[in-house]
């Protein structure tokens, strides 16, 4: 499945909250294990199928059995699913979640980070800049202005 495919259904938030996508192929019993992503992520499930588990938003351990990945001890699941082909679930950050697969299983992640007090003011800069531009040319429509003005 192209990438675009993937991504189009969340074309409806901004660009910049994109952070990755993730392609995952795993065996029975495969996983990562317990850990917590710092961004909200949503787990299609491609073939095969996986169970997954969520925990709670609490305070939890961490620890770093492989440079790449934080992990975080076991815990309660306040969702625990087994998604098939085509399903989605959603993790907010911060939320401890651990996938085992069933049987050989392909998943896509796809991660948005939140956003930062930067991203905000930039955000808000061009929404106020497009309302401004389009409020110019509709006054401009209005009284037939021309597009530029000053000595000509």
């Amino acid at each position: 499945m192209p990438t675009a495919e993937l991504v189009r259904p969340f074309r409806v938030l901004p660009d910049w909250r994109l952070d990755d996508l993730m392609i995952s192929f795993s065996v029975p019993g495969g996983g990562v294990g317990p850990h917590i992503d710092q961004y909200d992520v949503f787990i299609i499930q491609g073939m095969g199928s996986r169970r997954w588990r969520v925990g709670d938003k609490l305070p939890m351990r961490q620890f770093c059995p492989h440079p790449a990945l934080l992990h975080v001890d076991p815990f309660p699941p306040i969702i625990d699913e087994d998604l098939e082909p085509g399903d989605i679930l959603y993790i907010p950050p911060g939320f401890p979640h651990d996938g085992i697969t069933h049987e050989t299983a392909l998943n896509y992640s796809v991660g948005f980070r939140g956003p930062n007090g930067r991203d905000l003011i930039s955000s808000f800069a061009d929404y106020a800049l497009g309302k401004r531009s389009r409020r110019r040319a509709l006054q401009r429509s209005r009284f037939n202005l021309p597009r530029t003005s000053g000595p000509g």
